[in-house]
């Protein structure tokens, strides 16, 4: 089974624009890679690429279904959310390759990385740094 994951950053009008990842999506996965290489210049040239499948140190390095596997744009475009509850509301609705629930939700804000874990009940953002460094990674 694999760890998705929607991938974002916050518009200056409060919408997010973000992109599905489809494995690995986990802190020690997708996280540190997140935390470690992508700064919202990055961030934008990976959201352009649409859902991806694997995250990569780079945009290079990454797996997108539209650039790499010549998938339809329609269903792996970048998706703007209208707010931070719709784009939580996305890693538990949305329906994944895997036809399981998205598991965690990372999202840049003013060159900040937080994210929300779907296995935690609460719904909310936290920190990644924390995160990273609760966990030892």
């Amino acid at each position: 089974m694999s760890t998705d994951a929607l991938i974002g950053y916050e518009l200056p009008d409060g919408t997010i624009k973000a992109i599905t990842l489809n494995r690995d999506g986990y802190i020690s996965g997708a996280g540190r890679t997140l935390y470690e290489y992508y700064d919202l210049y990055k961030l934008k040239e990976l959201c352009e690429l649409g859902s991806i499948a694997d995250l990569g140190m780079s945009t290079a390095s990454s797996v997108s279904y539209i650039r790499d596997r010549g998938e339809p744009e329609e269903y792996n475009s970048a998706r703007i959310y209208e707010s931070r509850e719709k784009f939580i509301q996305g890693i538990s609705v949305e329906p994944t390759i895997s036809g399981y629930p998205r598991n965690y939700a990372y999202l840049l804000v003013n060159n900040e990385w937080i994210v929300d874990d779907w296995n935690v009940p609460d719904y909310q953002f936290v920190k990644l740094e924390d995160v990273l460094i609760q966990q030892g990674i």
